[in-house]
């Protein structure tokens, strides 16, 4: 049989510094977004190669953005969690009271 032990305050500060460090990852990617398109449009301009290379990084962009953007619903599924659990001990609390 598993035993349960739980902090409702850590679920919480755990959910709120997923969505902080989700903040700082946009920031950070959006300076890195920057870096490359200037990086493209004067350190480094080729007819082709430049180009590729900027796609790619898109790419990449569009996908880390995806995935930063799942942090919100990890956070909401933290915080769900700590409800249910939260519910389930009241209501188990008030039936074995009555």
């Amino acid at each position: 049989m598993a035993n349960m032990n739980v902090s409702y305050d850590e679920i919480e500060s755990a959910a709120n510094q997923l969505i902080t460090g989700k903040g700082q990852l946009e920031d950070q990617l959006m300076q890195l977004r920057t870096f490359i398109s200037t990086l493209v449009s004067s350190g480094f301009v080729t007819d082709q190669a430049s180009g590729a290379f900027n796609e790619t990084y898109g790419n990449f962009d569009t996908a880390a953005k995806s995935t930063i953007s799942n942090l919100d619903i990890l956070a909401q599924n933290l915080r769900q969690t700590a409800q249910i659990l939260k519910d389930t001990d009241t209501q188990i609390a008030s039936q074995l009271r009555s």
